[in-house]
């Protein structure tokens, strides 16, 4: 390895070239060379032209042979350090010799004069005699010269040696001055026993170290750091930052105590650190933490005196002024509790007062005007003052048994309203009264002749038919007797007058509508009233010729009174076969009209011959069997046929819905079928064979539309 500046050999491991003073290991790193040409001056061989001389012929005749390249041997280094030790004369020579000859190495060598290169006869040629002769006078020259080298190399050498030690023990000095002790120890190291380079490289050292242990101290290893600097003894300052090192971690100790709470071992420890740093304050803040802390335990303690004088020593330490100020409301609290327990409830009141919202003082200021209160109302009732002294005890709510207490009052008030109401025959009010007070005094009896004179009073208005009056006393009577009920049927009693009217008037249906409404409990005969009303339409129905109608209302009676004989008796005799109905207007003879049902299927027909805007002009009926002719005036006719195999209900209601009715249509023709003058028309009707003639349809009608 050699120097990239002044190209100097070096051991491997070299930080510093030690001829030089450049960072070798900078320079390698590719670092600015203006940075190590700062660093210390390099020695300017071209100033001292003697010493490169020197140094050059020396190197010349001196230096060994050239060696083959590849790894140096033991041999080989030991041939190229000879010419060096050959001519050392005094301490250092080998060193400078050494350096010297690489100097020489640093610049191109030229290439050495030729020499045999080896002792003893050579080859003769022509003129080899006269060439010897000449060659024994060059020898000798030659000889002369070495040894002329030789004493100048000897005289001088050890002198350039010196004096380039000397340039290196000043660069090295100059280096320790600025600070790079590293550079200066190697170059001190490599000067070996030269004057006190070793006393200096020590010194160097001791700097390193130094400067380590201050590096340990500004990175907060204090205790390396104050081993280092116990280390260096009393080199420079270190005795001093060893002290404070070691009172530094002391610090921190008694701070992690603070902080941990242990403040009489944390007081302690700042107390013997005397005036470093703000020890002194911190001890003083522990002394009055501990202070605040006993404090705070008398104060929980309920020791508030002693807590209320510790604080206000403590003055404005954290929230002394606050905490003395609460001791002295839980002195001024205790002080109302105790007039309070002793029943000095105004003198308690007060104090409570004054403490506003401390802890729970403005309830128990409540309480202690609620004690006031309740005592003045207990006088007013010994003195019969029950209105004031309910009033108290009812904004007195559940305290002590204010509640029960107001009670008694409402009862005596409540009880001697009542006895006035009866009195005045406000019985209602009575009743009322007497009820709310349960089974105070004599109430449930007073209640009991309360029901039973507003009974009497409902019955006679009930006489009177003023029912909306009576249901009133009804209803406050209470369940006395009847008495619900009756209240019931007054409220319905005019609706149960209105459908025996109307029932009696022939709204049968209304009636029943209003009788349905009516509770059957209250008036019992409702579904009597309701049969009856039934009954009597089926009646009203029979008298107006509606037969069948009659007999379905008698039918759905059941067994009620007579209805089964009189729906039977709804069915009449059928009338004898022919014309049955003719229309006044009608009369005439222009054409005949023979009708044919079937004879052999025991139907009994019903005909009814209209005109085309509906004027019935002939009506015909025809027995099981039979078949009917009828004359008519020639023009045009709707003819409808009814016929069925049950009874007849008459010419209204004809033969109920068990029957068919229906439109004859002809065809090609349609309803409306045109009788001419002097013509003879036959109609058969259901027959199953086929006839001459048009043929003849039927279209179904209902039996009201008939």
């Amino acid at each position: 390895m050699t120097c990239s500046k002044c190209g100097m050999p070096l051991p491997s491991d070299s930080q510093f070239c030690p001829f030089c003073g450049v960072d070798v290991k900078a320079a390698d790193t590719g670092g600015p060379p203006e940075a190590h040409e700062a660093d210390a001056p390099v020695r300017d061989f071209a100033a001292e032209p003697e010493a490169l001389s020197v140094a050059a012929a020396v190197a010349e005749e001196a230096a060994p042979p050239e060696l083959p390249h590849g790894p140096e041997t033991a041999e080989m280094a030991a041939a190229r350090e000879a010419p060096a030790a050959a001519v050392a004369g005094e301490e250092g020579a080998t060193v400078e010799m050494n350096a010297a000859t690489e100097l020489a190495e640093e610049r191109p060598t030229p290439p050495p004069k030729a020499r045999p290169t080896a002792p003893g006869p050579q080859p003769r040629t022509p003129g080899a005699r006269k060439k010897g002769k000449k060659g024994k006078k060059g020898l000798a020259i030659v000889a002369g010269v070495l040894a002329l080298a030789a004493i100048l190399a000897a005289i001088l050498i050890p002198q350039l040696i010196r004096r380039q030690k000397q340039a290196r023990y000043d660069e090295a000095a100059v280096l320790l001055e600025d600070g790079r002790y590293q550079a200066a120890r190697e170059i001190f190291l490599s000067l070996e026993d030269f004057e006190d380079a070793a006393v200096q490289a020590e010194l160097a050292q001791k700097w390193l170290d130094h400067e380590s242990a201050v590096a340990h101290m500004n990175a907060g290893r204090y205790d390396e750091a104050l081993k280092a600097f116990e280390a260096l003894g009393d080199f420079e300052d270190a005795p001093r930052l060893a002290l404070k090192c070691r009172q530094t971690m002391d610090y921190k100790d008694a701070v992690t105590l603070m902080d941990e709470g242990r403040y009489a071992e944390a007081k302690e420890a700042f107390d013997a650190l005397g005036s470093f740093e703000d020890a002194a304050s911190l001890a003083l803040e522990c002394q009055r933490t501990m202070d605040y802390e006993a404090a705070v335990a008398h104060m929980e303690a309920g020791r508030y005196a002693e807590a209320k004088a510790a604080f206000e020593v403590l003055a404005d330490f954290r929230d002394a002024s606050d905490l003395a100020l609460e001791c002295q409301r839980n002195i001024d609290y205790e002080t109302a509790l105790a007039a309070m327990d002793e029943g000095r409830y105004a003198e308690a009141k007060e104090a409570f007062a004054a403490l506003g919202q401390f802890r729970d003082a403005a309830r128990l200021a409540q309480d202690c005007q609620n004690a006031l209160d309740y005592e003045a109302a207990l006088a007013a009732m010994e003195e019969d003052r029950y209105e004031e002294a309910q009033k108290l005890l009812e904004n007195l709510g559940d305290y002590e048994d204010a509640a029960s207490l107001a009670a008694e009052c409402r009862n005596v008030l409540d009880y001697k309203s009542a006895r006035l109401a009866m009195e005045e025959g406000r019985n209602g009010d009575a009743l009322e009264a007497f009820r709310a007070l349960g089974d105070y005094e004599d109430a449930e009896s007073l209640v009991l002749e309360c029901q039973i004179r507003l009974y009497e009073e409902a019955l006679f208005l009930y006489g009177t038919g003023d029912y909306d009056a009576a249901a009133v006393q009804f209803r406050l009577a209470g369940d006395y007797e009847d008495a619900p009920r009756m209240a019931l049927r007054c409220d319905s009693q005019e609706d149960y007058l209105e459908a025996i009217q109307l029932m009696e008037a022939g709204e049968f249906e209304a009636s029943r509508d209003i009788l349905s409404e009516l509770d059957s409990d209250v008036f019992g005969d409702k579904y009597d009233l309701i049969n009856e009303s039934r009954y009597l339409e089926a009646v009203a129905e029979r008298d107006a010729g509606r037969n069948y109608e009659a007999s379905l209302l008698f039918l759905a009676l059941g067994d009620y009174s007579d209805s089964a004989a009189q729906a039977e008796a709804c069915k009449v005799p059928m009338p004898a076969t022919g014309e049955t109905y003719r229309n006044p207007s009608y009369y005439g003879s222009s054409c005949m009209l023979t009708l044919k049902p079937p004879t052999d299927d025991g139907s009994s027909n019903y005909f009814k011959i209209y005109t085309p805007d509906d004027i019935l002009v002939s009506c015909i009926f025809i027995n099981a069997g039979h078949e009917a002719t009828v004359s008519l005036l020639a023009g045009e006719y709707r003819i409808k046929t009814a016929y069925s195999y049950g009874p007849w209900y008459g010419a209204e209601s004809m033969f109920g819905d068990d029957a068919w009715y229906q439109i004859l249509s002809v065809e090609g023709v349609g309803e409306i079928i045109p009788l001419e003058a002097n013509r003879h028309y036959t109609i058969t009707l259901r027959t199953g064979s086929e006839i001459p003639g048009q043929d003849v349809e039927t279209v179904n009608e209902s039996r009201d539309g008939f």
